[in-house]
């Protein structure tokens, strides 16, 4: 599993997945909701921290990066300055 935002989209989504296969019953079922309260609170937590992150970043003003939340990358600029496909 990547240990970055996507991955933990990736990670949730798949779960859920999971608990739509209308195959489960019984145990097997009962395990997948313990699993899924466990993922749910395990991704709580580690959102909470990405929040913290973000809030130090605007109180500080630095842009830094982590394994999680890479830096954002500058936005490219127009290959034509901006200019209409005619000009």
């Amino acid at each position: 599993m990547n240990r970055d935002l996507e991955g933990l989209r990736n990670h949730l989504f798949a779960q859920l997945e999971k608990l739509g296969n209308e195959d489960l019953d019984g145990d097997e079922l009962k395990q997948e909701i313990e699993r899924s309260k466990s993922i749910n609170q395990l991704s709580a937590s580690i959102l909470g921290s990405a929040q913290a992150e973000i809030k130090h970043m605007g109180l500080t003003g630095q842009i830094s990066s982590s394994q999680f939340m890479p830096a954002p990358r500058s936005p490219a600029l127009p290959s034509n300055s901006g200019k209409g496909p005619d000009q």
